[in-house]
């Protein structure tokens, strides 16, 4: 990717960009009229390292495909088990650790390991994405889905339609961080106010700034 690995990896760190950057793929999947901007359910760092929730709109309108394929497989992109209550009763939510505030609405947990990890964890489906800098201006991208092995050609399918999904956000995303590196090489923006909604942005940069500047975690 032609971007610098800090830049890419702040694509994944929030979600309020979905209402602009993946408004035909993701929007309404995220953000509604309670939570138009995405804000995240939860939040706690553990020194350099962070994890966050995110929630489901509960009011997200699913189309003839997506209904169909969420009959037979769920995965971070689907809000099937928000719609129909399964969340509570998944086995992947009764593993300590995973939805912290027991949201109704509960999507996934986003855990960062300091320096270059995102490991999304939500129901039924867990994903691990890996930035690594290759120079300032280019990174090595890796992302890695682990799913249950499906059991039938209907949960193959389902599958795939999530794949495809994902593979198309993921796009959006390189392309917007593309010329967000672009933009910031210009000069013409000298500062950046980071604000609440990108509260694990400001945490990220914090620990990066404390490693340079004094080669460990300074809280």
């Amino acid at each position: 990717v032609r971007c610098n690995w800090k830049i890419f990896m702040d694509a994944f760190q929030e979600l309020y960009h979905i209402n602009v950057l993946h408004k035909q793929t993701l929007k309404t999947t995220y953000s509604g009229s309670t939570n138009p901007y995405s804000d995240p359910l939860y939040f706690r760092t553990f020194g350099p390292h962070r994890s966050l929730s995110f929630g489901f709109n509960v009011d997200h309108p699913v189309g003839p495909v997506e209904r169909m394929s969420q009959r037979f497989a769920t995965d971070l992109t689907s809000s099937a088990a928000a719609q129909t209550g399964q969340i509570a009763k998944s086995s992947c939510d009764q593993r300590a650790g995973l939805n912290p505030t027991n949201a109704s609405n509960w999507a996934f947990d986003l855990n960062t390991i300091f320096p270059n990890t995102v490991w999304l964890a939500g129901n039924g489906s867990t994903n691990i994405h890996r930035f690594w800098p290759i120079t300032e201006h280019t990174t090595r991208y890796e992302s890695t889905i682990y799913n249950p092995r499906p059991k039938r050609v209907s949960e193959r399918f389902a599958r795939e339609l999530r794949f495809g999904l994902f593979r198309d956000t993921v796009m959006e995303d390189i392309l917007n961080t593309e010329l967000c590196h672009q933009a910031l090489l210009s000069g013409a923006k000298q500062q950046i106010y980071l604000q609440n909604g990108e509260i694990s942005i400001r945490h990220h940069l914090h620990a990066i700034d404390s490693y340079v500047r004094h080669g460990n975690f300074h809280a």
